[in-house]
């Protein structure tokens, strides 16, 4: 099951295409309806920013390893969080961290990171363990995405496969599951709420005097139109909805 994965993300388009018996790259193959070369391929390898961690998707409520809240560490490169005791790190240790990555990103038995893993790692959506191909445990189930990263606001990475490594991670799957639904819940409304905030604060003022206003003083003295209309939130409203930064440590 790994090995049909992992070959289905390392498939790679031949470079190379016959043309009038040449060899010419795909990327050079292109007509003048297709605006050249700096619209053709410009459009087609253009790369989309790295998402950042905090900023364009938050961190778990919970920690990875225990499942429960409180301070916890969270990671410069995912939405994982967790205590610094369930990692065996003292407070000290933790002050001096300036950027950390968790243990997602590295396998747990050969500690090979995804670059020296060929590209892949697979990590457990319930525990903090990951794995390269060489090291998959046997009760493994491939997952696939993380809906619950998603939820969070994560672009699914094309560096991971998210599995979960054991039957006791598959249990805690089940266990959790409310507990996992209500987080997504919560989080899908904010992203929604927020996005409908900031939409709403980019719409113009309504000018003193105009018709819009006096259908709006209409509306606030109970009038006939005040019937399915709603006021657009603040600016204010917007920014109180927009994420907080991240930190390295959260309560």
């Amino acid at each position: 099951m790994a090995r049909s994965y992992w070959e289905e993300k390392r498939q790679r388009k031949d470079r190379l295409m016959k043309v009038d018996g040449h060899d010419v790259l795909r990327e050079n193959n292109y007509d003048m309806q297709q605006g050249g070369i700096s619209v053709a391929v410009k459009e087609k390898f253009k790369r989309k920013r790295r998402q950042t961690a905090g900023e364009d998707y938050m961190h778990m409520e919970y920690c990875q390893i225990c499942w429960d809240g409180g301070d916890l560490l969270c990671c410069d490169f995912c939405p994982v969080a967790l205590h610094p005791h369930c990692l065996g790190l003292s407070s000290e240790e933790v002050a001096s961290i300036r950027k950390w990555g968790c243990p997602h990103h590295s396998c747990s038995v050969c500690q090979r990171n995804t670059a020296a893993a060929g590209g892949l790692l697979f990590r457990c959506e319930m525990c903090e363990n990951a794995f390269c191909e060489d090291h998959l445990p046997e009760e493994y189930e491939i997952i696939g995405e993380c809906q619950h990263f998603q939820a969070l606001g994560q672009n699914h990475p094309k560096q991971a496969c998210f599995i979960q490594c054991s039957k006791r991670c598959q249990q805690l799957r089940k266990d959790l599951d409310p507990v996992i639904t209500d987080l997504m819940d919560r989080h899908i409304k904010r992203r929604e709420d927020a996005a409908a905030a900031a939409v709403a604060a980019t719409q113009p003022p309504v000018e003193w005097g105009s018709a819009e206003q006096q259908q709006e003083e209409g509306e606030d003295k109970g009038g006939p139109s005040s019937q399915g209309r709603k006021r657009m939130p603040s600016k204010k409203v917007a920014e109180e909805a927009s994420p907080p930064r991240r930190m390295s440590a959260r309560g």
